[in-house]
């Protein structure tokens, strides 16, 4: 049972994850972009962006993710929509397809429904203990008369 809602989990997730990414992946286009360190106005500290061309207009997308870090002048690929490129995003696996502001309420909540599905099934109450026990299958004929 521990196995089947953990690859339910995963399924459902993966599905979550392949329809609601922004920019679509189905839509996207990807094309090469270079990692540049920019001061940030608001405190100072120089965060990462990537800059990448489209119709010869430069953009920049911001690159901060968690547990991940870039260099200046580092290769890496873009995912954007064409109605849209200056929404563009990072296309990695951490970043684009998992990110962690979903991944852990999904956990949670998963963790929460399986631990109350355990407790529910594992607590019962003496009348339902006796009628299990007492259960006795109907007979059934062998032929319909």
């Amino acid at each position: 049972m521990y196995k089947i809602a953990a690859i339910i989990f995963i399924a459902c997730y993966a599905l979550f994850a392949l329809f609601t990414r922004r920019p679509d992946y189905f839509d996207g286009k990807i094309i090469p972009a270079k990692i540049h360190f920019k001061k940030d106005a608001a405190l100072g500290n120089k965060t990462p962006q990537a800059q990448y061309v489209v119709d010869q207009k430069t953009y920049l997308t911001p690159a901060t993710y968690l547990f991940k870090t870039f260099k200046e002048n580092q290769e890496i690929r873009i995912i954007y929509e064409a109605a849209t490129p200056s929404q563009g995003a990072i296309y990695s696996w951490w970043g684009y397809w998992i990110r962690w502001e979903e991944l852990i309420p999904a956990i949670v909540i998963y963790t929460v429904l399986f631990l109350g599905s355990l407790s529910i099934t594992n607590n019962q109450t003496e009348k339902s203990k006796m009628d299990q026990e007492n259960y006795l299958p109907a007979k059934k004929k062998k032929y319909s008369d």
